[in-house]
């Protein structure tokens, strides 16, 4: 498989990320049109994730980029906001793995090393409609927590339709650089 890594992208690793975001979008548009800004503008592009640039400005957010072997693969987006309207102090907005890496085990182990790499509370929503979110992360948590249990909250509604798990890393893990 190769070694998986993660880092804190610095600002020239904006453009990375809102260019593989494009692929995000992309995957999004197989089951959630409205993701996508309801399809392709006349650019040829998928509308820009909303305040994509926050990750590098505001506090509590993380923009990180996923390699294998030093390789781009991924990429993850960390804040504070949660669906459940409890605390955290980490939320996995958004996690990206290209699709010729995926099923590899490279997402399992990058989302290893992310929890490890920041203790603490962790809420993690999966979207209902994205059956392989629906297999990868209940597995992928199940394989990283390792320390306590895991709560499967389903709030449905209007506001998220979708588990939000949450639990507790202990960290431990190297620190992002």
């Amino acid at each position: 498989m190769g070694e998986v890594s993660i880092e804190r992208a610095g600002m020239d690793g904006q453009v990375a990320i809102s260019n593989m975001m494009q692929l995000y979008m992309h995957d999004f548009s197989d089951f959630w049109p409205s993701a996508a800004d309801d399809g392709l503008g006349e650019d040829g592009r998928f509308g820009d994730y909303p305040s994509l640039e926050s990750f590098w400005t505001a506090p509590g957010r993380l923009p990180l980029i996923i390699r294998r072997s030093g390789g781009l693969i991924g990429f993850a987006l960390i804040n504070r906001c949660t669906h459940s309207g409890l605390a955290a102090d980490w939320n996995m907005a958004e996690f990206f793995i290209a699709r010729g890496c995926r099923r590899s085990g490279a997402g399992t182990a990058a989302a290893r090393l992310i929890f490890a790499a920041l203790a603490g509370r962790w809420e993690v929503a999966v979207l209902r409609v994205n059956a392989g979110a629906m297999i990868f992360w209940p597995r992928a948590i199940a394989a990283c927590v390792g320390a306590g249990p895991v709560e499967r909250l389903d709030p449905g509604g209007a506001g998220w339709d979708g588990p939000v798990f949450r639990f507790v890393s202990p960290g431990g893990g190297a620190p992002l650089r």
